[in-house]
């Protein structure tokens, strides 16, 4: 078992070339080939999209990208309160995001 200063002899040289290569790509816009497309997102509850895909789906939809986004469900699922929140929060994130862009 490698004791910690060897793990640190191994890791640390390593740290300069890590920043450098997140600061690179840091500056790399976010899905920069998805750019003017017709994207379906497929999900299997109706709820998936603002649960698990909000941020995904607010950096698609921005209309700069020009995306033409749509929606498969696979299930009708049941619309409780809890989808109606998330639902609510991903509205409310989107409009936050166009007053900033304002």
């Amino acid at each position: 078992m490698p004791s910690l200063l060897t793990t640190a002899f191994l890791i640390l040289p390593l740290l300069p070339l890590l920043w450098l290569y997140t600061a690179q790509i840091s500056h790399t816009p976010p899905f920069a080939k998805l750019r003017n497309k017709r994207i379906c997102l497929l999900i299997a509850h109706p709820d998936d999209e603002a649960m698990f895909f909000a941020p995904t789906l607010l950096a698609l939809t921005d209309p700069a990208m020009g995306n033409h986004v749509k929606i498969l469900c696979l299930s009708t699922g049941s619309f409780s309160t809890s989808s109606t929140h998330f639902v609510y929060l991903l509205l409310v994130t989107k409009r936050e995001r166009e007053r900033e862009e304002d």
